[in-house]
């Protein structure tokens, strides 16, 4: 059963993504794309379902969830291997559908790593080489970034991590870190992961450009994006344009970020109560000292982190899923 706060959250979150759908109603546009309207309703579709799913026994399902989720990750990873084999060793094709398989792939390191820091087997650590070559050939910087923040909150709750109350000791982290080392120089050494490693390197975070003296960082109009989502807010401050009105310097339905998705659709109120949803429900989740909710606490925060540089409504189903259930297992252990 959901316990009064949490439901509370769950019905507010709900009520926030039904302003969203509304919003174009006091807009002075006469027209608007529906398909993130769409995209909402799939994500209270997935909330609801999970809360209902996940309301009994939230700690088993969770653990057949995630067990699912790494099934899937080592799947994707293997197809990809056995695909390059017969393109000359391409490794490209591990990261075969951009953001969606740096968003898999990413979160699966932060699972096995999480595995690592509960049991201090290093046997865990055995498939992260070849998923972190998968974000890599994805391209996804973000999904990069959005690791180390994941990765910050596994290592910042280590205590709470390890059996016992008990961290893991000098010993395990000196074997972890000398496995690093040894990866790192390994896949610099094979031509096929060099590859992968060197197009990222000068695809994604550097490119030339005359026109601003040489090499740069490359942002993928990312600031030009953000820009514009940002001056769109600050005409339509208080109310937004309403959602599906928005299109942006490139003919771009949405602004690449979650936040100012909301903020070009809702203006501040609808800022407003997002940050408040995720504020509340991020405090609760990750000052718990449960394993399997710090768990989901670090995978809402990299779902989240990959929604500030690429992510739409329903891209942002997997923060919320993770928040709901970090906040259902908390309930369990509180009661």
């Amino acid at each position: 059963m959901l316990r009064t706060p949490t439901l509370f959250w769950l019905g507010s979150v709900g009520a926030l993504h039904l302003l969203v759908v509304t919003s174009w109603l006091w807009s002075d546009q006469t027209s608007f794309s529906g398909y993130q309207v769409y995209e909402i309703g799939l994500l209270l579709t997935v909330l609801a379902s999970a809360a209902l799913i996940f309301g009994s026994e939230p700690f088993d399902v969770l653990r057949i969830w995630m067990a699912a989720y790494l099934v899937s990750s080592v799947g994707f990873v293997t197809i990809g291997l056995l695909l390059s084999g017969a393109v000359a060793g391409d490794l490209a094709v591990l990261g075969a559908g951009g953001i969606g398989s740096a968003r898999l792939l990413g979160g699966a390191v932060l699972l096995l790593v999480y595995l690592y820091f509960r049991s201090g087997l290093l046997r865990w650590l055995a498939l992260t080489p070849m998923l972190l070559l998968g974000v890599m050939a994805s391209g996804s910087r973000a999904a990069l970034v959005a690791m180390a923040a994941g990765l910050a909150v596994i290592w910042l709750r280590r205590k709470d991590l390890g059996k016992g109350g008990r961290p893991l000791g000098a010993r395990q982290l000196t074997a972890a870190l000398g496995w690093c080392v040894v990866v790192c120089a390994a896949l610099l050494v094979m031509p096929a992961t060099r590859r992968v490693i060197i197009d990222f390197l000068l695809s994604n975070l550097v490119f030339d450009d005359a026109s601003r003296g040489g090499a740069t960082l490359y942002l993928a109009a990312r600031d030009t994006i953000f820009t514009s989502a940002w001056n769109h807010f600050r005409e339509n401050f208080f109310t937004g344009s309403g959602v599906g009105t928005y299109t942006g310097p490139f003919g771009e339905q949405y602004p690449h970020n979650l936040m100012l998705n909301f903020a070009v659709d809702t203006g501040i109120l609808g800022v407003a109560g997002l940050l408040l949803m995720l504020g509340w429900a991020g405090y609760r989740v990750l000052r718990c000292q449960t394993p399997l909710v710090v768990l989901a606490g670090a995978l809402a925060l990299f779902f989240l982190v990959c929604c500030i540089f690429a992510g739409t409504y329903y891209d942002a189903r997997l923060v919320w899923l993770f928040l709901l259930v970090g906040l259902l297992c908390r309930d369990r252990v509180t009661s």
